[in-house]
């Protein structure tokens, strides 16, 4: 025995739980179990979300307790034969219903709640329609048409001359009986005892009749919807091929809505709405909400609709088109309902099902939502840098991120809701804030699969809707941060901006750098031209100038002529050097040793002066910069030049050698005395020096035993 805050005492029998209210004093029966899942109950304990835990010799039972919402009548809990299946519901009097159950049929009172068994010779009527004041009309099965008179209570079958075994469903239209059989349509008129068997088509087994003010006739078949006209003329039919499709053949009944809609229960397609102009058609399904596909009737009532189903009563709100199932626990006297029983009144909605009837009251607000916490149970990862799963902390993380690394993916949710009347029947949804805005149906999974966030805030919500259908107020907030990779976070721009422009700087001063060499080049090219070539130029116009003017006698002309001719190649000569000195093709020692040859030999040959050029010790194809290979040639041609003008000397040497990068070139002949002043001094020993210390070398110039100089340069 245990006692929730209600002061409700929980009493368990052999296979059934009653509660007992100590305030109240009321007694209730609460649900059938199992009797092995309480057998030898020890302790009972109710939890914070009104769930009841009962320890046993088999473990732990845990069910939901429920509010009783509805009103059951005919009930029998402990009864599993189902003797008071309820068929059919029709109000006799202002004060009377009669019951029609499979094997007995009740009258009861619907002021005082009194019911009274009848003649139990009169039961499982299949559809009642009243003929007057105390006259009913019922479809019996196995018995035909049956007249009851509600003034006396006598009932007794009424002959006609049709098959009459197979009737499923009554109607009536001015006074004239519509039978529906298995086979075909009768309609019988009882005043005058006549009718006639109609053509309907091969529409077998009429469900239902909906008779029409312009005097057409809807027909539920289990081979579609179909409407014809005073004649019988088949004017629209409606099933799983037609355009537009229904979801299901089996129609059990039709609502024609006020807005020129049908709504249409169906056995295994739930509800099928057609539009007013017949262009097409909406279904409510599971997939929607339905506890079951099969709907034996659609009951309007106000702002909502009532679906009595193979599986629980559900509730259908049109504002919100929420889906709420409601089953025993709730009051219903049986899950699976009954076609065609039920019974529509202002106050009252009575219905049939297979343990006798419920009643739903009309003014009553039927609450669709709970309030269950929904817990999580494991969140993890999968890490592809190290290759394995990562399980994440759950529990009590309160506003606290769940952060997951960049390298993180495949992220799961496990979850659950407190609910336990059939656990794995509630469905879930979920949203991500920041991301998927919009709710997704998970079903029936408690288990949620994002394979990738990108980086940022996000909160998960999740919602829920409980195995009976009804909406759960709860609503599961989970904070989350995906962590940005490395390359899309801000340091990584600013290295990346600060990487780009030290290479867009050294890039910058790399041109600037080739651009100041170009123009230095331009520089010494120009330099070089005004220096060396420029002023041979001057003498060779100032010269020529004077020849003209004939300044000089025959004998100077010659000679000024040969002096203009002498200074033209030296001129030449000149702007080859320089030309050679900038062509990169000749960087290589062999091309200076190569010129060097080459200019001794035009110097010196002519004059018959012995000459000879020594390389030790030296790399020919070691590159020299240009500026230096150009000075070093010309500080030798100065040398040269020297000794040819200077010195009287009849053999030359040139020595060359290269030892541990530095450079050395010493030019030495055998002068016998100097001609024409001494070369150690002048212009063009000034010139050497300038062009030795331009390039970092020393210079050093001897004339004891003959002319000497000596170039030290290094080259690195």
């Amino acid at each position: 025995m245990g006692i929730d805050k209600e002061e409700n005492c929980l009493l368990l029998s052999d296979r059934t739980i009653y509660t007992f209210n100590l305030l109240t004093s009321d007694f209730n029966f609460l649900m059938s179990i199992d009797a092995d899942e309480i057998h030898g109950a020890k302790k009972v304990y109710f939890d914070r979300t009104g769930a009841v835990w009962i320890s046993s010799n088999f473990g732990f039972t845990v069910f939901q307790q429920k509010r009783k919402l509805f009103d059951a009548f005919l009930n029998n809990e402990e009864s599993r034969n189902f003797r008071r299946s309820v068929r059919t519901i029709t109000r006799i009097n202002a004060v009377e219903i009669l019951i029609s159950a499979q094997y007995e049929s009740f009258i009861m009172n619907t002021t005082t709640g009194d019911i009274r068994a009848i003649n139990p010779g009169y039961h499982d009527f299949r559809g009642m329609v009243q003929d007057n004041d105390s006259i009913f009309w019922a479809a019996k099965t196995g018995a035909g048409l049956v007249k009851y008179n509600a003034y006396t209570g006598v009932a007794k079958r009424e002959r006609i001359p049709w098959p009459k075994r197979q009737i499923r469903s009554i109607g009536m239209r001015d006074q004239t009986l519509w039978l529906g059989h298995f086979e075909n349509i009768i309609t019988y008129n009882p005043r005058t005892k006549q009718g006639a068997v109609l053509d309907h088509k091969g529409l077998d087994q009429v469900y239902h009749f909906v008779f029409n003010p312009d005097s057409t006739v809807w027909l539920g078949t289990a081979n579609g919807l179909a409407r014809f006209d005073e004649d019988m003329k088949l004017i629209e039919l409606y099933n799983t091929t037609s355009d537009p499709p229904l979801s299901s053949n089996f129609i059990f009944n039709i609502h024609t809505h006020k807005n020129g809609e049908l709504w249409l229960g169906t056995r295994g397609g739930g509800v099928n709405i057609l539009s007013p102009d017949r262009t097409q058609v909406r279904y409510i399904t599971k997939k929607e909400g339905l506890s079951h596909n099969t709907v034996y009737a659609v009951i309007p009532d106000g702002k909502r609709f009532w679906f009595p189903t193979d599986n629980g009563l559900c509730h259908y709100d049109t504002s919100t088109q929420v889906i709420s199932t409601f089953t025993v626990n709730y009051g219903i006297s049986h899950n699976e309902f009954n076609y065609p029983g039920y019974l529509v009144e202002e106050d009252y909605i009575y219905l049939g099902t297979l343990n006798g009837m419920t009643r739903i009251d009309r003014q009553k607000t039927y609450e669709s939502t709970v309030n269950y916490p929904i817990y999580l149970n494991a969140i993890t990862s999968y890490d592809r840098s190290s290759n394995t799963l990562i399980n994440h902390p759950c529990r009590d993380i309160g506003n606290k991120p769940i952060v997951f690394q960049p390298d993180e993916n495949n992220l799961e949710f496990d979850f659950s809701m407190a609910y336990y009347d059939n656990p794995g029947a509630n469905k879930f949804y979920y949203r991500i804030i920041g991301f998927e805005p919009e709710w997704k149906y998970l079903g029936t999974d408690n288990t949620l699969n994002i394979s990738s966030l990108p980086a940022g805030q996000y909160t998960l919500q999740i919602k829920a809707t409980t195995s009976t259908g009804l909406q759960n107020q709860y609503i599961k907030s989970i904070p989350i941060r995906s962590l940005r990779p490395f390359t899309e976070t801000i340091w990584f721009y600013l290295l990346s901006f600060t990487g780009m422009g030290l290479i867009f700087y050294a890039f910058y001063k790399n041109r600037l750098e080739q651009y100041k060499k170009i123009i230095q080049v331009r520089q010494r090219i120009a330099t070089n031209l005004h220096d060396e070539v420029g002023s041979m130029m001057t003498r060779i116009a100032l010269e020529s100038d004077l020849i003209n003017a004939a300044v000089y006698s025959d004998t100077e002309s010659k000679k000024k002529i040969k002096e203009i001719a002498d200074q033209s190649r030296e001129a030449s000569s000149t702007m080859s050097d320089i030309v050679w000195s900038f062509d990169a093709r000749q960087d290589q020692t062999k091309s200076l040793l190569d010129r060097m040859r080459q200019h001794m030999h035009n110097m010196l040959t002519p004059l018959e002066i012995e000459h000879i050029l020594k390389a030790d010790n030296l790399n020919e194809n070691q590159k020299l910069k240009p500026e230096v290979r150009q000075n070093i040639y010309l500080i030798f041609k100065e040398a040269v030049h020297n000794i040819v003008k200077h010195s009287n000397a009849n053999q030359v040497t040139v020595s060359i050698e290269q030892t541990n990068g530095l450079f050395s070139m010493i030019v030495k002949d055998n002068g016998r005395g100097t001609k024409n002043g001494s070369p150690s001094s002048g212009q063009g020993l000034t010139n050497m020096n300038a062009r030795a210390k331009k390039i970092g070398g020393h210079l050093e110039i001897n004339e004891k035993n003959g002319y000497t100089v000596k170039l030290e340069v290094d080259t690195g």
